[in-house]
């Protein structure tokens, strides 16, 4: 399929000052990258896969492009000498390693993409490697799925697959001004900025504490992307999703709550340094509205920070009532632009942004990303039978991933609801932890998700 909007007729762009964040917040040893796992039924057609890459990335600029100096001598996106990304192959025990051993994407050099696909007799894990400041990951769940229609056309003919086409207006028009949004400057404007941002920064979280047993390294002991996964069975995600109904919140509330109870169980036996230690849970949200449904995968996406004490997580009842009510706030009032309202101001002063994002003072003790079910979020159409997606001779069973970390935010969490199942994927920093700990960690989530549950 032509591509009717080359990047050529959009590149150069300038950075907004979301992908600036990400892209200074990317740094050695803490890469702003996220990975997403897709478990295919059946066998790879090594050419028809290679085809719908070429296919699906000439409707995503950001994903093929480097960044560099361009217009007025500021960094922009430009187009890439080698825009599609080399898939690396291998059998399914073949471990996935990173070029140069480094997760970290050098987006000066290469595209925001990296893929890995392991195969075996009757199914294949593909992994995907996104550099933030390309996309976020409803961005990027929207590629996967013109990736996997593109795919079925190849294999398996138009008539049960359709690419969502993308008009050049809206690529031109709303895609560079979504990209480089930005707020008028005012006193008010400035003044709410600072007290938010001033908030965050005095009252800091703990930092997970780091068992005294773990020895440094971690990262060796487990091939990337290292994070560990528990599915539960259909039966009990609809008996979490009763439960959460009964208490008159929404399912998400309910991982919250549970994922504050684990962090503060945590501190048994590991002891936090303080008798009372603030934690808080960053959960992204997504700032999309119905214009930008056909938006390309770019990063659009705000923070939210949910913060308790360990004395607050004493009454799980009240915990729950209390986050229920927060949550309905943000979603009304649309809180997760307060973050990015921050950052505009910041990046408006000259070099404060730079000055700032470096230091390694904690925003969050943990990351909670809700994914729901990714497959709703592809705007391909794709057949389904059985809950599970086709894309030509292939099967998507599951799909899985995590959220990066940041210095002193050392756990992400992601959590999936496809097929009706509900998955949580757990990874902690692995320069400081071993992946016994983020398993030790994700199994005390494990029990008090099943406590609630009446397990």
């Amino acid at each position: 399929m032509p591509n009717p909007n080359p990047p050529s007729r959009i590149l150069p762009l300038h950075l907004s000052t979301l992908e600036k964040f990400f892209l200074l917040e990317d740094r050695p040893g803490f890469p702003m990258t996220f990975v997403i796992q897709l478990t295919l039924g059946g066998q790879v057609d090594r050419p028809a896969w290679e085809g719908a890459m070429e296919k699906a990335l000439a409707f995503q600029p950001l994903l093929t492009a480097n960044i560099g100096r361009g217009k007025g001598n500021r960094m922009c996106w430009l187009y890439a000498d080698k825009p599609i990304p080399t898939c690396d192959w291998g059998p399914a025990d073949h471990p996935v390693t990173c070029p140069g051993s480094s997760e970290r994407i050098d987006l000066t050099r290469e595209t925001g993409l990296r893929v890995w696909i392991r195969q075996g007799a009757e199914r294949a894990v593909v992994t995907l490697q996104f550099h933030h400041a390309c996309t976020d990951g409803i961005g990027a769940y929207r590629f996967i799925g013109e990736l996997l229609a593109a795919y079925g056309i190849l294999t398996d003919g138009p008539d049960r697959h359709a690419l969502t086409e993308i008009c050049s207006d809206l690529l031109r028009g709303r895609f560079q001004r979504a990209m480089g949004r930005e707020v008028p400057f005012a006193f008010r404007t400035g003044w709410r900025a600072f007290r938010y941002g001033y908030g965050l920064y005095r009252r800091r979280p703990a930092a997970l504490t780091v068992p005294s047993a773990t020895s440094k390294g971690g990262l060796a002991e487990s091939s990337f992307p290292g994070y560990c996964s528990f599915s539960f069975d259909r039966a009990t995600h609809q008996r979490l999703r009763e439960v959460a109904a009964q208490q008159g919140v929404m399912l998400n509330d309910l991982l919250l709550r549970d994922l504050f109870l684990t962090l503060r169980k945590w501190e048994h036996p590991h002891h936090w340094r303080f008798a009372n230690p603030r934690l808080r849970v960053m959960m992204p949200t997504d700032m999309r509205d119905t214009e930008d449904c056909a938006m390309p995968a770019s990063s659009m996406v705000g923070y939210t920070f949910l913060t308790r004490t360990t004395g607050d997580c004493t009454s799980p009842d009240d915990l729950l009532r209390g986050i229920g009510a927060e949550t309905a706030r943000i979603k009304h009032q649309r809180s997760g632009a307060d973050f990015l309202e921050t950052l505009l101001v910041a990046d408006y002063i000259p070099g404060l942004l730079d000055f700032v994002l470096p230091t390694r003072w904690s925003l969050c003790t943990a990351v909670l990303s809700n994914a729901a079910d990714p497959s709703r979020r592809f705007t391909a159409k794709l057949p389904r039978e059985g809950g599970l997606v086709h894309a030509g001779n292939l099967v998507l069973e599951d799909i899985t991933g995590v959220p990066p970390y940041r210095p002193m935010t050392r756990c992400t969490v992601s959590t999936f609801q496809y097929d009706r199942r509900l998955t949580l994927c757990l990874r902690c920093d692995p320069q400081l932890y071993r992946l016994q700990d983020s398993e030790q960690l994700l199994k005390l989530y494990v029990d008090h998700l099943k406590n609630s549950a009446g397990q």
